[in-house]
């Protein structure tokens, strides 16, 4: 038998987010470029086509990176006689990637629970509308409804309650 020694071999340099290039007017212009680690492109950041010459040395910049939303906290509490029947989406953005966590449940008499998120919360169906208060970081938020009131798709944000279109 034969063994042969393998090389190991390093992978090309990729600049870290942002290269600097000329443009077609020889202004200079930016190009944001994949994230090296992440494998994927930034979303929301515009690709435009590389426009330097095959070869020509490329200087990189640091990239500030958009400051992330403090998360938000809605706190739901039933009253003390009446029971609410909730279905909840909490909606986040993490490292700019969409996530939305479900949540379906009873609150019994005098119940408490709270939900974090940083974009918004979904409200998709409330039997007993009149049953429970709600505050979002804090703030005590109006009620939905009548006692035994059944309300869907109400979005509780930074900017208070409105109606799912």
């Amino acid at each position: 038998m034969v063994f042969h020694k393998r090389e190991k071999v390093k992978p090309p340099q990729i600049p870290d987010l942002k290269e600097e290039v000329l443009g077609r007017e020889g202004q200079q212009g930016e190009r944001v470029v994949a994230e090296k680690n992440a494998g994927r492109m930034n979303a929301g950041s515009p690709v435009h086509e590389d426009e330097t010459k095959p070869g020509a040395a490329k200087e990189t910049a640091p990239v500030n990176k958009p400051a992330t939303q403090p998360a938000m906290k809605l706190i739901i509490t039933a009253n003390p006689s009446d029971s609410t029947w909730f279905e909840i989406a909490a909606i986040s953005t993490k490292a700019g990637i969409p996530e939305t966590l479900g949540y379906s449940f009873l609150l019994l008499p005098g119940e408490r629970k709270s939900f974090e998120a940083t974009d918004k919360f979904l409200l998709k169906k409330i039997g007993n509308a009149g049953g429970f208060r709600m505050e979002l970081d804090g703030m005590e938020l109006p009620s939905l409804g009548k006692r035994g009131a059944v309300r869907s798709n109400i979005i509780v944000d930074r900017n208070g309650l409105s109606r799912a279109r």
